[in-house]
């Protein structure tokens, strides 16, 4: 049977996340239901990456198998048409009816960000984490090499993931902000800018970017060292580490199919 994949973007604030479950509306269910008026059939859609409540995607990535013989044009307009203005599916394809969203991901890139500024901006409410304070970013650099490469991660995994593994492996890390708002000499500069932190790697535990984050902000803000995080790494204790950064600011940017990866391709903000 054909395997249908689809590349939607959707808003995270009114969604309990991704997953289908008992309480509170998931993204999955949502799409899944299209998929099925459209089908006729009991299908089942798989998604990449189980993001959590509040969390944007860009580009997540899900399957499905179907009888149907339905053009991607067809399926693009009929799905978008049966979706919330919140979802957008915008690429389908037919692929080979081995391919698994999940299974088949080699790796993932997530983006966080975060707006400084004596005032937070209300047009990005639920979508960037706001800091009062300015934040050093050349120390929150330097601290974010320690996470590079294959590490257990269990000190920044939610205490409740149940992965059997807490071993992943970043690819690359950078931190940066908007272009014309630069920081002097690292640190964002009184009036305010947004910082962009864009991680990629194998796969993540449960809350691994934004528990990442949270602590990377922490040294940013001075209130722990850069050379803190691989100490943290090798105990592998989540009251180590910082604090969850909330879920708003993160987005699910760019799930690949190929290694090895080899760069850091550019992709606008949202």
């Amino acid at each position: 049977m054909p395997a249908i994949e689809l590349i939607l973007a959707y808003d995270g604030l009114p969604f309990n996340g991704w997953q289908i479950q008992a309480n509170g509306v998931g993204v999955q269910a949502l799409l899944q239901r299209a998929v099925r008026t459209m089908t006729k059939e009991r299908t089942a859609v798989i998604g990449a990456s189980r993001t959590d409540a509040g969390v944007h995607a860009l580009a997540q990535v899900a399957h499905f198998h179907t009888k149907r013989n339905i053009p991607p044009h067809g399926w693009l307009r009929g799905l978008n048409s049966l979706l919330p203005a919140s979802i957008r599916v915008r690429q389908v394809r037919q692929v080979p009816a081995t391919f698994h969203a999940r299974r088949s991901a080699k790796w993932k890139r997530y983006r966080y960000l975060i707006s400084t500024g004596p005032v937070a901006s209300p047009f990005l409410l639920g979508r960037a984490w706001h800091i009062f304070a300015p934040l050093d970013l050349r120390a929150m650099r330097s601290a974010a090499t320690a996470l590079i490469g294959r590490h257990d991660f269990r000190a920044f995994a939610a205490a409740n993931d149940g992965s059997r593994s807490k071993v992943r492996r970043i690819y690359s890390l950078k931190i940066r902000t908007v272009r014309g708002m630069r920081p002097a000499k690292g640190a964002t500069p009184k009036g305010g800018c947004i910082a962009v932190i864009d991680i990629i790697g194998d796969g993540f535990l449960k809350q691994m970017v934004r528990n990442i984050v949270g602590t990377l902000v922490e040294v940013g803000q001075g209130k722990r060292a850069a050379g803190d995080i691989g100490p943290i790494l090798t105990s592998q204790n989540r009251r180590r580490a910082g604090r969850c950064a909330p879920p708003g600011g993160l987005y699910l940017v760019e799930i690949g199919y190929r290694l090895p990866f080899k760069r850091f391709r550019s992709v606008p903000l949202p």
